[in-house]
């Protein structure tokens, strides 16, 4: 595997270059661009022959996401997206033929302890599969429906599906977090790293980033802006804690995310459901996830006969944050 990273990185840790360079080097083979350059970075992942995929290591300020236009009417201007890396022979950016996922450090007071906690975690899940068993699922009370299909599709063995309100962060207990997979559909702002819940017109906060969660478990979040990394640390974004906190990785959205709030499964729905198909057939999450934007986009035509633009947004706003060789 490839592991991707700047010279911004070991700006950020002084005095840790050479610890840090023995811990890229144990995830992959390792290349570091002098400086923050998008059109530097399409230009190395153009060589990659690398089947095991590119690994980018760092945020927005280390390696540049790609602002892209955005395809659906809304209100988000631009999509940060890594697609264009991962997208060889389609300009569109749609279609991927290389394996791409990220394992980003805190823009904002990076802490040498997160970004060494992090890749120690990631390291070790290359290398062993988790342990843990079974499903941690939670649901907005207002997409009922959707995650009830959700849940009765792949057989969430939690007794009934978690509907919030009334289940909240103040409710669940870290054990019940600590679950081979995750499917979380909840709200996300662009003001702040928590998930919100919502019935009728009513919002609250349903996930916080809290450190001990999530550790174990690979998770999937249809919620909007809950992959956004930009500008954020720890504290401020649910995956960059569950990494923290020694998840195996996490897929979210960087911007307004969509879904219907009843079958038949479309946009982020759709793609969480390729994504846990082609996990629980043994794909390491790296092809996994790659795989799943294929086969969303085969099935999206399929059902109606082209992609919009909320369909075409979804597969250029969702990240893979982890080690892409990482087996569940």
């Amino acid at each position: 595997m490839q592991v991707l990273t700047s010279e911004n990185l070991f700006k950020k840790y002084p005095g840790k270059e050479e610890e840090l360079r023995a811990l890229l080097n144990q995830l992959g083979t390792l290349t570091v661009l002098p400086m923050v350059d998008y059109m530097a970075t399409k230009e190395f992942c153009n060589t990659v022959t690398d089947t095991d995929g590119i690994l980018i290591i760092g945020n927005h300020n280390v390696i540049p996401y790609a602002e892209l236009n955005n395809p659906a009417s809304d209100n988000d201007p631009t999509v940060a997206s890594d697609a264009p890396y991962a997208c060889m022979k389609d300009s569109t950016y749609l279609i991927p033929d290389k394996i791409i996922a990220r394992i980003p450090d805190e823009s904002e007071a990076p802490t040498w302890d997160y970004i060494v906690t992090v890749l120690n975690n990631q390291i070790t899940w290359a290398k062993t599969p988790t342990t843990e068993v079974g499903w941690f699922n939670i649901v907005a009370a207002v997409w009922t429906p959707i995650g009830q299909y959700m849940h009765d599709t792949f057989k969430m063995n939690e007794l009934h599906l978690n509907i919030s309100p009334p289940v909240t962060y103040q409710t669940l207990h870290p054990a019940q977090y600590s679950k081979k997979l995750s499917y979380i559909n909840l709200h996300g702002t662009l003001s702040n790293g928590n998930f919100y819940n919502q019935i009728g017109n009513t919002f609250a906060v349903a996930l916080i980033p809290e450190k001990g969660n999530f550790e174990g478990n690979l998770v999937f979040t249809e919620a909007c802006y809950g992959g956004n990394t930009i500008g954020r640390n720890k504290e401020s974004s649910i995956p960059m804690m569950a990494l923290y906190s020694n998840a195996l990785g996490f897929v979210a959205s960087s911007t307004i995310a969509y879904g219907p709030s009843s079958p038949p499964v479309q946009s982020a729905d759709l793609l969480a459901s390729c994504f846990f198909t082609r996990i629980l057939s043994g794909q390491k999450i790296g092809l996994a996830f790659m795989n799943a934007k294929i086969d969303f986009a085969t099935k999206t035509i399929q059902q109606f006969g082209s992609m919009n633009g909320s369909a075409r947004k979804t597969l250029l706003q969702f990240h893979l944050f982890g080690n892409p060789q990482t087996m569940v």
